[in-house]
């Protein structure tokens, strides 16, 4: 199985090939699409592997949500919220992986304990949403609106964590196309035109999502075949990640394609 760097890097990887490759089509995108498709890539490499509970994915993309989707959310709500969007991304994700550096050095946050993670995240979050705050022109709630805003949402991610856990199972439908089609479609709806995205633009970003998330499927199959030079070993995992049915879970794979189907009509009545 691939390990977690090989995953977001290839997720990375594929976002820009495949943001770059649509700049050649649609060439008004412009880099902040590229920032944004980049970044969504890495996300969508870490996607599948939410469902390991004890997995550095989830522990990672949970502190990247609790401190990015605020601030997301802050972004696209703006005038300019596409291009906001990806420079908050380009201005904040340096200083969050600084932050988080600089904390795993502190004696206290060394220690195992049970909210060690939690704690982390959340004064990440703090810092980087106060920085976030300091650069926007325009606050769409007003100063304490917003602020609210950006706690519930940070407070949600936190608080699903435990739920995820108890409903998701490793190797799941977290590990199947649909779901990788969710994760697109969600990455499209979050940009409108009304905040200074173009369809095309939007379709380009959510494909590089897509890119980043079923690279880490591919990745996962690649891994299951062993070959020493001699003879090719096919491991009992083999076709449990590029999947598109769950044959143990078929009310919970039902689900999902309906998901997937409803998501992709507001996706095409917001075009």
């Amino acid at each position: 199985m691939a390990n977690y760097r090989t995953h977001v890097s290839f997720g990375a990887g594929a976002g820009a090939a495949v943001i770059l490759a649509g700049m050649v089509f649609v060439p008004r995108m412009g880099w902040d699409a590229v920032i944004l498709g980049v970044f969504f890539g890495f996300i969508g490499g870490m996607v599948p592997d939410l469902d390991h509970d004890r997995g550095h994915a989830l522990r990672k993309i949970t502190s990247l949500l609790t401190t990015f989707l605020p601030i997301l959310a802050l972004s696209v709500t703006s005038k300019r919220g596409g291009d906001m969007a990806a420079w908050s991304l380009l201005l904040i994700l340096p200083c969050y992986y600084l932050l988080e550096w600089a904390l795993k050095q502190t004696a206290f946050w060394k220690r195992s304990t049970p909210f060690r993670d939690m704690s982390r995240a959340v004064v990440i979050a703090i810092a980087c949403g106060a920085l976030a705050l300091a650069l926007s022109r325009s606050l769409p709630f007003g100063f304490v609106g917003t602020i609210v805003m950006m706690l519930v949402m940070m407070a949600a991610v936190q608080l699903s964590v435990p739920l995820f856990k108890a409903t998701t199972i490793h190797r799941g439908i977290l590990h199947s196309i649909p779901v990788i089609f969710i994760y697109a479609f969600t990455v499209y709806l979050m940009f409108t035109k009304d905040n200074n995205f173009t369809s095309q633009g939007r379709l380009w970003i959510a494909i590089a999502a897509f890119g980043g998330a079923i690279s880490h499927l591919i990745l996962d199959e690649i891994y299951s075949v062993d070959f020493d030079g001699k003879a090719v070993r096919i491991k009992r995992s083999f076709g449990t990640a590029f999947s598109f049915w769950k044959k143990k879970t078929p009310v919970i794979s039902a689900a999902a394609y309906a998901i997937a189907a409803v998501m992709l009509i507001f996706c095409y009545l917001t075009t």
